[in-house]
C-alpha cells in the first residue's frame, strides 16, 4: 500500500550519485529500506554530507505503514544539540536481528542542494569520522606552520612582503 502510493505521489528511482538538484527551495524525499540479516543488533549512522542542509527530518514507517517522527536535524537546530557532534548532520538508526526497517528521509535546503548521503556502521564511521579530524588538523596545522615561518622570516630579514 505504502509503495502503491509513493510511486502515485512521483517517487522515482535517483539516477546520479551524489543527487544534484542545483539551487532549489523545494523539499526532497528519500525512501531507505534497511534490513538487519545478522543475529545480532546493528547500529548504523547516516551521514548527509552537505553541512548546508536547513532540514533533515527522519520519519520511520512501521510494518503497519504508521509514519512517527524518528529524527529532525539540521541548520537551523544549535549544533552542540545534535545526537552526533560531527561537521555534518548524522542520523542513528539502530535494527534489531533479523529486522527490517523503512525510513523516509525529507531533505530540505535554500542553497545548492547536492545530497551525497553515506551510510555507516558504528564502528566504520568512527574510523572515517577520526580520518576526516586527522585532516583537519594537519591542515590548520599547515597553515599554523607557515604562519610562523613568515614571522620568522620578516623579523629576520625586516622585508614587509613576509606579513
Amino acid at each position: 500500500m505504502l509503495q502503491k502510493s509513493m510511486q502515485e505521489e512521483g517517487f522515482d528511482k535517483g539516477t546520479s550519485s551524489p543527487a544534484n538538484f542545483g539551487i532549489s527551495d523545494h523539499s526532497y524525499w528519500y525512501l531507505l529500506k534497511l534490513k538487519n540479516l545478522q543475529a545480532k543488533s546493528l547500529e548504523l549512522m547516516l551521514e548527509v554530507d552537505w553541512a548546508l542542509m536547513e532540514e533533515i527530518i527522519c520519519y520511520e514507517v512501521s510494518d503497519s505503514n504508521k509514519i512517527e517522527i524518528h529524527y529532525a536535524i539540521g541548520r537551523t537546530e544549535q549544533h552542540d544539540k545534535w545526537e552526533i557532534p560531527f561537521r555534518n548532520p548524522v542520523l542513528q538508526l539502530d535494527l534489531d536481528a533479523k529486522e527490517s526497517k523503512t525510513y523516509l528521509i525529507k531533505l530540505s535546503s535554500r542553497h545548492f542542494f547536492i545530497t551525497p548521503i553515506n551510510l555507516y556502521t558504528a564502528k566504520a564511521f568512527d574510523g572515517y569520522k577520526d580520518n576526516n579530524y586527522l585532516l583537519i588538523g594537519l591542515f590548520y596545522g599547515m597553515i599554523l606552520v607557515m604562519v610562523f615561518y613568515h614571522l620568522f622570516l620578516y623579523f629576520s630579514i625586516g622585508d614587509m612582503a613576509y606579513l
